[in-house]
């Protein structure tokens, strides 16, 4: 039991019995309990767990440290048995042990290697050279060959020997080989089997090749595909391009619209005969009462060549051919009233009137809507989208980004419009094509605000079927639109 009672010296022993009893079963139990004794600790003492069957004792105090010293479970027989007798522990227990832990850096010194002693070896200072090849030297130094001596074998090439110095009798000529580099040969080289290929390598990038397959020789890429390939009808082949005859040509049907802006093709219109005469102009196609001028590519076998053509197409001037005709513009283009006020051109009926660009007013008789058709659209300076056959007022009299087309389609060409009795027939503009120049980046046109300098001119792919307007003026034959001053189909020169 642990229950120790400090008694103080004052008490009378009749008064401490009690105490001076449990203090003696204390001493007689060796501090036995459950746990741990925690007050009056002498180091040496011994406490045995009674919930553990185990033997501790006191080896310190703050904190208390307990060392377990003994199992009493099994009994202190039973734990010495298990233990080896020192007199059973052989050498052969000992070597099996060092073995565990034999190696590099361990102190230990083994007598035999491989069941060798030491003496058996010979130590990394020593130099066979006195009975064996040097370990220095080269195969050249040895003094015999396969038992035989230098002088058993040839010793030179082209010699007549055998004489005093030992000159063979058999003569080898290698002057008609190939050096394996800087030679020459003449004649031809043959390299026979199911795909011959040279291999050329490239010492500081990779490896190409020379390839023969069927009917087919070329050059192989780096990872053994054709690059390029050629057969035996002359035709090449080549992996970025397929075979390169089909981007050749034989004859040339389209022709190229004549314009120093964008070389859009006008579409040609009836076929029929021509009006020859013109000087340099040649092959011309076509019938009607519309003319213009193209360039035409031809084949000439080794080169192109080019001449210009007339073309003659009709055109009724309602776009629903495939001529181009019409002045106009899309819808959502605003139009400036008198009032100073913008609407859209669509919204803008006959009889009302506009601010025209050139001073005072001018009144719409008639209106016209064709679709786009084959023309092409154009956008000045991000803006005002027109085609290219509606005239400008520049600061330089009348342009438009197409000329030719203008004097094509426009001067004089009659179309019709809507007015205010229906249909009325409208003779097509009246200013002479002399005076209208070309429409392009860096002119100077008219605005409703003074002028503005063209920056830009963009050509559009818009559908064929857009719808188109356009107002024909009297008065001042010229409106405003998207701010800049355009023609209203002058019917009089000015």
């Amino acid at each position: 039991m642990q229950n120790f009672t400090d008694i103080p010296s004052s008490r009378t022993l009749s008064d401490s019995l009690i105490e001076i009893l449990n203090n003696d079963k204390t001493g007689i139990s060796c501090n036995s309990g459950t746990t741990f004794p925690t007050t009056n600790l002498q180091i040496g003492m011994l406490c045995y767990r009674t919930d553990q069957l185990k033997l501790y004792q006191l080896i310190g105090t703050n904190p208390d440290n307990w060392r377990f010293i003994m199992d009493l479970s099994s009994g202190i027989d039973a734990q010495f048995a298990a233990k080896l007798n020192a007199a059973s522990y052989t050498a052969a227990d000992v070597l099996a042990k060092l073995l565990t832990v034999d190696g590099a850096g361990t102190g230990l010194d083994a007598d035999l290697l491989d069941g060798q002693h030491a003496s058996a070896f010979a130590s990394s200072t020593h130099n066979h050279n006195a009975t064996y090849l040097g370990i220095t030297a080269k195969a050249a130094d040895a003094d015999k060959l396969d038992g035989y001596d230098s002088t058993a074998f040839v010793r030179s090439v082209n010699g007549a020997g055998p004489d005093a110095a030992g000159n063979a009798t058999v003569n080898i000529d290698l002057s008609s080989r190939v050096a394996k580099t800087g030679d020459t040969m003449t004649g031809n080289l043959t390299i026979q089997n199911t795909a011959p290929t040279i291999n050329m390598q490239d010492t500081d990038n990779v490896t190409r090749y020379l390839h023969v397959n069927s009917n087919l020789i070329g050059f192989l890429n780096s990872g053994g595909g054709w690059d390029m390939y050629a057969n035996n009808s002359g035709q090449v082949w080549a992996a970025n391009y397929g075979w390169l005859h089909d981007y050749f040509f034989s004859a040339v049907g389209n022709c190229v619209r004549i314009s120093s802006l964008n070389g859009s093709g006008v579409p040609g219109g009836n076929t029929g005969n021509c009006s020859p005469g013109e000087s340099g102009v040649v092959n011309c196609y076509g019938t009607g009462n519309i003319t213009t001028r193209n360039i035409e590519l031809t084949d000439s076998g080794s080169s192109v060549g080019i001449r210009v053509v007339n073309q003659f197409y009709n055109c009724n001037c309602n776009c629903a051919c495939d001529c181009n005709c019409g002045f106009c513009f899309p819808a959502g283009t605003m139009v400036t009233l008198a009032a100073r006020v913008q609407r859209p051109i669509e919204e803008i009926n006959i009889g009302e009137v506009l601010r025209s660009g050139i001073g005072g007013t001018s009144t719409v008789y008639a209106l016209h809507r064709p679709l786009l058709g084959r023309r092409i659209a154009y956008r000045i300076n991000g803006q005002i989208v027109t085609t290219g056959d509606h005239m400008f007022k520049t600061t330089q009299g009348w342009a438009s980004i197409d000329a030719d087309l203008y004097q094509a389609l426009r001067y004089k060409v009659p179309y019709e419009a809507q007015g205010a009795a229906g249909s009325v027939a409208v003779v097509g503009s009246a200013i002479d094509p002399s005076k209208v120049g070309r429409l392009e980046v860096g002119c100077l046109v008219l605005t409703q605000d003074g002028s503005i300098v063209i920056e830009s001119i963009e050509a559009l792919n818009l559908p064929s079927d857009t719808q188109l307007y356009s107002l024909v003026t009297a008065e001042a034959p010229t409106f405003i639109a998207d701010g800049f001053v355009v023609d209203g189909a002058p019917q009089e020169d000015f």
